[in-house]
């Protein structure tokens, strides 16, 4: 009995450690929103997004180019507007807000600045389950837009 037992864990152990070893798919993410809580947001979101199959990196803002610096003189000049010409498909913005104490908005924007996916959850980001919760979900919906 002691000895089936043992197998039995030892498959389901191997059969863990297979799904981990499963490559995450690489996703590029830059934030834009409040900073105090940017931070927290980041590390949740780093968290869910392992447990959704994501590799997730932060690329600083400045650094970002999906910052549309230039959008208004290339819509002047007739030039096209993608926010991110030169990253591939699975690189977003990320729009942290809040609406007062009442819920906490996450929108994502593709690099031609459409937006790709939300998450509106009830409550603030500064508590831990409301970020949380906002975090996994939108882990999840980048984890389907990820190619």
């Amino acid at each position: 009995m002691a000895h089936r037992i043992l197998v039995a864990l030892c498959l389901a152990l191997s059969a863990i450690a297979a799904i981990q070893a499963q490559a995450l798919k690489p996703v590029r993410v830059a934030f834009a929103g409040t900073t105090g809580m940017t931070e927290p947001f980041i590390e949740s979101l780093k968290s869910a997004g392992a447990q959704a199959g994501l590799d997730v990196e932060v690329v600083p803002r400045a650094d970002s180019h999906l910052v549309a610096r230039d959008v208004y003189f290339r819509v002047r000049a007739g030039q096209p507007t993608a926010l991110a010409p030169d990253e591939g498909h699975n690189y977003f913005l990320v729009v942290l807000t809040q609406a007062g104490q009442l819920a906490n908005v996450a929108v994502v924007l593709d690099r031609d600045g459409e937006v790709a996916a939300s998450v509106v959850h009830h409550g603030p980001f500064f508590a831990t389950g409301a970020r949380d919760s906002s975090a996994k979900e939108l882990a999840q919906k980048l984890a389907g837009l990820v190619r």
